[in-house]
């Protein structure tokens, strides 16, 4: 019951019967989500160990209607990068009718389809069941949006809005489609509107269900696109590049702790380690340290390890090392190699050495 481009919804089944012959009835309601020669598929049964398929049928849909107090927009912080240099997109939804009226919304955002690009979602953005926001549906996924007013043209508009982080994966030139939303409004009613403790009931999110019947008016649908979303993204430079680079564009510090420094060998030393200085510390990773020989020859490392949280402008992660030998004396650097866009040079963050003594392992 999936059928591309196609909102789905079967109606009823029964079974058929008129004299000796017995058959079957089917039915489903369509909504087209894109506009153009759509088809829809044909359908296979099989009976009796023969099969029957119907023709497919052929679509002409006209785009849905254009409401002048609707926007879509798309700004990003920048429209030429390099592979793996973070992007902030800030994508905005404008209505001059209310958001309150709107019963089922589909969003497409070709940019977080697109193979050539990653996503994350952006540091402050808002969670669920913070004031004021509301669950949008996304390209097959949830966002959760921040709701606001703003005054656009002399008229006041709602917004939903919300933040991705985008990476690119490749190099070239990239010209999206526009990003298209497709909504069925039914306008509010007036009863008890404007009294003095009348207050618009938003919904905690938004659905793509365009089959709604619990409603008492007439479904308007109306579309919205933005404008396309050019970028220009650049290879990384091959002379300079570190041996263990492994992707972080954009400069970053690093800082770590240990504790204790004074242990048995095989007993857990506990590390805390701080990246910092970075424009976007939701890309910050940490390299895998059994892969790094310093690590590998003198300490057990654990292989499944904690992700990191940001906290006060850092992003904080803890691991665990376990000294192999006695002759272990010191936990070595851990090196973070990037790329900075800014110098178009490549760097190393790295901290100081930290001497430890091990003692014996007891025996029981």
């Amino acid at each position: 019951e999936s059928i591309p481009h196609f909102a789905v919804q079967k109606v009823s089944e029964e079974a058929l019967s008129k004299g000796d012959v017995k058959g079957y009835s089917i039915r489903y309601k369509l909504v087209p989500h894109e506009a153009g020669d759509l088809v829809i598929p044909a359908f296979a049964l099989s009976v009796g160990g023969e099969e029957f398929e119907t023709e497919p049928l052929s679509l002409k849909v006209d785009k849905a209607t254009a409401f002048p107090g609707l926007n879509l927009e798309i700004h990003l912080s920048q429209k030429q990068a390099y592979v793996g240099e973070p992007i902030l997109a800030t994508f905005t939804w404008y209505s001059s009718i209310p958001l309150y009226g709107f019963k089922a919304v589909d969003l497409k955002i070709p940019l977080l389809e697109s193979y050539a690009f990653s996503n994350l979602v952006a540091q402050g953005s808002p969670l669920p069941g913070d004031k004021n926001t509301i669950g949008l549906p996304v390209s097959n996924t949830r966002v959760i949006t921040r709701r606001g007013k703003k005054s656009m043209h002399g008229e006041d508009s709602e917004f939903l809005q919300f933040r991705k982080v985008i990476i690119p994966r490749v190099a070239g030139e990239f010209e999206l489609d526009p990003a298209r939303l497709l909504c069925s409004y039914v306008h509010p009613k007036n009863t008890g509107r404007g009294g003095r403790n009348w207050q618009p009931m938003y919904p905690s999110f938004f659905n793509n269900n365009f089959f709604e019947s619990e409603v008492d008016g007439k479904f308007e649908k109306f579309l919205v696109e933005s404008k396309p979303v050019e970028l220009t993204i650049l290879d990384l430079p091959a002379e300079g590049k570190p041996d263990d680079f492994y992707g972080i564009v954009g400069k970053a510090s690093i800082a770590v702790e240990a504790g204790p420094i004074t242990l048995e060998e095989g007993a857990p030393i506990s590390l805390t380690i701080k990246l910092g200085e970075h424009k976007f510390l939701e890309v910050l990773d940490l390299p895998n340290l059994i892969e790094q020989k310093a690590f590998k020859h003198s300490f057990a490392v654990p292989k499944r390890e904690s992700l990191g949280s940001i906290e006060n402008n850092s992003k904080n992660f803890m691991r665990t090392l376990r000294p192999l030998r006695t002759d272990v004396k010191l936990i070595p650097a851990i090196r973070i190699p990037y790329f900075d866009p800014v110098s178009k040079a490549y760097g190393v963050a790295q901290n100081e050495p930290i001497n430890i003594t091990v003692l014996p392992a007891q025996t029981v």
